[in-house]
């Protein structure tokens, strides 16, 4: 909706790309002692790198994958876009477009 709003005043639009995943990572200070930085690695973590840069081609803002489905299904409105290969995998992933959620 604010998108909406900037185009109708004449502002440049803008898009964004979330791609949701659940699973095991590894998360911790990831660095030497001089320089370290928080972070998180692991298969769930690429899986939903992966699937954020879909949501350019699947022309949707918010993608969310089986996992993810599978805890918030009563809770939101999505359309089911396929399975899909992602880098690393040798399973495909099942996606889906998040349409609407709290209801």
């Amino acid at each position: 909706m604010g998108g909406l709003k900037w185009n109708l005043e004449g502002r440049p639009s803008f898009r964004f790309g979330i791609g949701i995943n659940a699973g095991e990572v590894m998360a911790g200070d990831i660095g030497s002692s001089q320089k370290a930085e928080f972070g998180v690695i692991g298969d769930a973590v690429n899986v939903s790198a992966r699937v954020e840069g879909l949501t350019k081609q699947q022309k949707t803002d918010i993608l969310i994958t089986d996992s993810i489905h599978d805890l918030v299904k009563e809770h939101v409105e999505v359309e089911l876009r396929g399975e899909t290969q992602v880098k690393g995998r040798a399973q495909p992933v099942r996606i889906y477009a998040l349409l609407r959620a709290g209801h």
